[in-house]
């Protein structure tokens, strides 16, 4: 009896690796979902202010370090601008990094999860029911943007038919104490900084 039930167990795996060569299917899940990860990379923006970036390199770059040690598999792009850069810049910038990663970044796909603003960093302006408005939402919503740019306006237009409680596709940070005075808000940058490390 036990040699029958060997023969059945022997059919049944030799099936098994029959269709899992056949059809490409993965043999264990688990190994798929390594692979898979090894593959991709996320990736965290972080939009300085350009001025601010001149003052305390180093304490960025190390900021930027932790976080890709922090969040595994994720690499960080530091993206500097004037405080007069046109918004549609930056919102370009990282959209692009949404849909097609760090160029020249090898086979990896990568995808754009988060971005974290620091310093003051220029806001867009978007319109909705009448009303003008600052908003971070350029820079954060893509596949089904709730804002398109109107080179008309030199705004950002709000699109009518999206839900009422819009979700964009990255999370994001501000860190931007906006004193009005660049070597106070250095310092209190650079507080910060100690406090999360």
């Amino acid at each position: 009896m036990p040699h029958f039930f060997q023969k059945i167990i022997a059919w049944f795996l030799i099936g098994l690796l029959f269709f899992e060569a056949t059809f490409r299917i993965p043999f264990l899940l688990p190994s798929a979902e390594a692979l898979e990860a090894q593959n991709h990379e996320d990736i965290v923006s972080l939009l300085v202010e350009e001025e601010l970036f001149r003052k305390i390199p180093e304490e960025i770059d190390t900021y930027a370090r932790r976080i890709q040690a922090k969040l595994p598999r994720t690499r960080t792009v530091i993206l500097t601008y004037a405080r007069d850069t046109h918004p549609f810049v930056v919102a370009s910038a990282n959209e692009r990094l949404y849909f097609s990663g760090i160029p020249n970044h090898g086979s990896k796909t990568q995808k754009l999860v988060g971005t974290i603003l620091i310093g003051h960093v220029p806001l867009p302006v978007v319109h909705k029911d009448g009303r003008d408005f600052l908003s971070i939402y350029p820079y954060v919503d893509f596949s089904e943007p709730h804002f398109f740019w109107s080179w008309e306006t030199s705004r950002y237009e709000y699109i009518g038919n999206k839900p009422k409680n819009p979700r964009p596709e990255i999370w994001h940070s501000v860190i931007d104490p906006n004193t009005g005075n660049t070597e106070t808000d250095v310092q209190k940058i650079r507080d910060f900084f100690t406090r999360v490390y």
